[in-house]
């Protein structure tokens, strides 16, 4: 797994990994306080947990982005998630629940709408049906 890492770094370093440039902020999981707004009609964020909702430019269609200009933070050209602080529309962002952390709440925008995607849109999948999920990881 440490040589995976290692040498994935080495290929962005050397300009070998597809579409990433030097000094890219990767990362699409996210959470955090808001220290200000652009917009007063969102101000009632500041100071709030907040997680981020990666997927820019998905709003209109349960079934998939309809609008061609569809991208996920963290992917070229969206800035991502790994920094101390970020800027990001504030119609990204959505208030914890109480009941969950704040690493619970990073991990579950974007895992959450791929697995939304992959059982509900994608697989169609109905009462009775069996599914088998692999690799799920400590979520």
């Amino acid at each position: 797994m440490l040589k995976k890492k290692k040498i994935k770094n080495i290929s962005n370093l050397k300009g070998k990994y597809p579409g990433i440039k030097f000094n890219s902020v990767l990362g699409s999981d996210g959470s955090g306080v808001v220290l200000e707004v652009g917009d007063p009609k969102y101000s009632h964020l500041i100071g709030k947990n907040v997680m981020i909702n990666p997927s820019v430019g998905w709003e209109d269609s349960l079934h998939g982005p309809t609008d061609l200009s569809y991208g996920i933070l963290g992917l070229l050209p969206l800035p991502g998630t790994f920094a101390d602080i970020i800027s990001v529309p504030a119609s990204l962002v959505y208030e914890v629940p109480h009941h969950l952390t704040m690493e619970q709440a990073a991990a579950l925008p974007l895992a959450g709408l791929t697995a939304y995607r992959a059982v509900v849109t994608k697989g169609n999948v109905q009462q009775g049906s069996n599914v088998l999920v692999t690799g799920i990881g400590l979520i």
